[in-house]
C-alpha cells in the first residue's frame, strides 16, 4: 500500500503518528529519535497531539501501514480488528495478515534514515544536512538504498599517533612530580610561565613543543620543602612539529593536569604556609588553578597586588599588614574594619550580619581553620555594598560565627577598589572610575615568627554540607 502526502507536514505528522502507536500502544523498542528529529526540523509544535487529530479513517490507515512495517522489518507480529483496535497477541509466523507487506514509502524512508544514521553521523547537524540533501534527491523512493559518504574521521593511525602524543605528554609530567608531596611539585610545575598566554606565537616552532614535552628528569624533593625541585639537565629529544591542532590540544591537557594537580594538593596539603606566600612561588597558571581549589571559584583575578609598604620590601619572613578602618554598611556605620592584606577572602560577623537584615544567599562551601582551630562557617553572601569615605564597592563575604571583629576586607575586595594601605602615612587609597579617595587608617604588623590570627597556618578547604549537620 502506498500512500501519497501532500507536502512535508502532512507527511512527518503521519511518521510521527505511527511511530508513537508503536512506542505508546505497543509497546514496542522503536528508535524514535531519528522521526522525532525529522519532526523538529520541519518546525512542528505540540507533536505529542499530532496523532489525536486525525480521523478514523487516518486512523485506520496508519494502523494498517503500521502492521505492514511491523511484519516487513520484523519487529512484532500483530493486526487489527474491524473497528481499528490492535490485537497483539502472538501468532504463528505463518498466518496471513490482513494487509499484504508491501513497502511503503514510510517504510522505504525509514530505512533510508536508519542507513544514514548507522553510517556514523552522531552529529545531527550533519545528519540534518545530508538527510536534506538524500530526500531533496529522491532517493528515498528508490528500492535501492543510497546513503550519503561518510563523514571524513581520523584514521586509526592518525588516532594512534595523537594518543601517543599525549600519553607521552601526561607521562613526562608525572615522571616530574612526587606522588608523596603534592605541595613542593607545584613550585616545580612548568617553568615555561608565558606559554598559556602567548597565543600569537609560531605553532610550528620546535622550541614551543619541547617546552611542552619536556623529557623525564630525576627529582629530589623534600617533603616539607616548597623550593622547586632540583631536576637534571633537560636533554632534550628531536620530535616533529606541532600543528595548530594538536597543539592546541596539547595545551588543552595541560590545563587539566594544572588543575587535577592543584586539587590534589589542597585535599593533602600538610605543609604550614601561608595562602598567599604559596600562590607567590608558582607559575600564572598554576596561581589561578590553585585559587580556584583553594576558594572553589572561577572568577579569580590573577593581577598582582599592589602595595606601598616599603617595610615589606625584602622581607626574609612572611608577614601581612592589617589595617583598622571605619566605614558603613547600608547607612550602618563599622568601626574598626580589618583591611587584612594576608587574607584572601571577606569575612564578617554573623551577629553584625544578622543585625543588618541580610540574609544568607548560599550555604557555606567552606571549611576555615584559623590558628588551629575551627571556624564555624554560616554561609555567603554576595554583593554586600561596603563604604568607606567617598568610595561604595560591594564584596562577596563568609559569614563567620563569632568573628573577632565585625567585618574583614581581604585582598579580594581591596583589589576591586585598587587599594594602596601607606603604613607610613596612615592611609588607604582606593581608586574606582578615575575617582580616587584618600581615607585614615591605623595599621599593624602582624605576621611575626610567633603567628598571629589571621596569617599563621590559614585554610580553606571544601567540605561536604552532610558533614556539618552530623557535627
Amino acid at each position: 500500500m502506498t500512500v501519497t502526502y501532500n507536502n512535508e507536514q502532512e507527511k512527518c505528522r503521519r511518521w510521527w503518528g505511527i511511530a508513537q502507536k508503536i512506542e505508546m500502544e505497543m509497546q514496542l523498542h522503536v528508535n524514535t529519535l531519528l522521526l522525532e528529529k525529522l519532526a523538529l526540523n520541519f518546525k512542528f509544535n505540540n507533536l505529542h497531539q499530532s496523532y489525536e487529530i486525525l480521523t478514523m479513517d487516518e486512523q485506520l490507515k496508519n494502523l494498517a501501514e503500521l502492521e505492514a512495517y511491523a511484519l516487513t522489518t520484523g519487529i512484532a507480529e500483530f493486526t487489527i480488528d474491524e473497528n481499528g483496535n490492535p490485537i497483539s497477541q502472538a501468532r504463528p509466523k505463518k498466518i496471513t495478515p490482513k494487509v499484504s507487506p508491501k513497502d511503503t514509502e514510510e517504510i522505504l524512508a525509514y530505512r533510508q534514515l536508519k542507513l544514514i544514521q548507522d553510517a556514523g553521523y552522531s552529529d545531527f547537524d550533519d545528519f540534518f544536512k545530508a538527510r536534506d540533501n538524500y530526500f531533496r534527491s529522491k532517493a528515498h523512493l528508490s528500492n535501492k538504498p543510497q546513503v550519503p559518504p561518510k563523514p571524513k574521521r581520523l584514521t586509526m593511525a592518525q588516532q594512534k599517533q595523537i594518543d601517543n602524543k599525549n600519553d607521552e605528554m601526561l607521562s613526562d609530567m608525572a615522571s616530574r612530580w612526587s606522588l608523596n608531596d603534592l605541595v613542593s611539585n607545584l613550585a616545580e610545575y612548568d617553568k615555561n610561565e608565558d606559554e598559556e598566554n602567548n597565543y600569537s606565537e609560531d605553532y610550528n616552532d620546535l622550541d614551543n613543543y619541547e617546552n611542552m614535552t619536556r623529557s623525564s628528569r630525576d627529582t629530589s624533593i623534600s617533603n616539607q620543602s616548597l623550593n622547586p625541585a632540583v631536576s637534571s639537565q633537560n636533554n632534550s629529544v628531536s620530535r616533529p612539529k606541532m600543528s595548530k591542532e594538536e597543539l592546541a590540544q596539547a595545551r588543552m591537557i595541560k590545563r587539566q593536569a594544572i588543575a587535577s594537580l592543584a586539587n590534589k594538593a589542597v585535599i593533602g596539603m600538610t605543609t604550614q604556609i601561608h595562602i598567599t606566600d604559596l600562590l607567590k612561588m608558582v607559575s600564572p597558571a598554576m596561581h589561578v588553578e590553585l585559587q580556584k581549589a583553594f576558594m572553589g571559584k572561577d572568577d579569580i583575578s590573577s593581577e598582582p597586588i599592589q602595595m606601598a609598604n616599603l617595610a615589606e620590601q625584602g622581607s626574609e619572613m612572611p608577614q601581612a599588614t592589617v589595617a583598622y578602618v571605619s566605614g558603613y554598611i547600608d547607612n550602618v556605620k563599622f568601626n574598626n574594619g580589618i583591611l587584612d592584606t594576608g587574607s584572601n577572602v571577606d569575612m564578617i560577623d554573623d551577629e553584625f550580619f544578622n543585625s543588618l537584615g541580610f540574609n544568607i544567599d548560599q550555604k557555606a562551601r567552606f571549611q576555615v581553620k584559623v590558628a588551629g582551630s575551627k571556624t564555624i562557617l554560616i554561609g555567603e553572601k554576595k554583593n554586600i555594598p561596603i563604604s568607606i569615605g567617598d568610595i561604595t564597592n560591594p564584596g562577596n563575604f563568609l559569614v563567620i560565627k563569632n568573628l573577632e571583629y565585625l567585618i574583614v576586607l581581604g585582598m579580594s575586595w581591596i583589589k576591586q577598589v585598587k587599594g594602596i594601605i601607606d603604613t607610613n602615612k596612615d592611609q588607604f587609597q582606593m581608586i574606582i572610575d578615575g575617582k580616587t579617595s584618600y581615607v585614615p587608617i591605623q595599621t599593624e604588623r602582624i605576621c611575626k615568627s610567633e603567628g598571629s590570627l589571621f596569617c599563621n597556618n590559614l585554610a580553606i578547604q571544601d567540605f561536604e554540607l552532610k558533614k556539618i549537620s552530623s557535627s
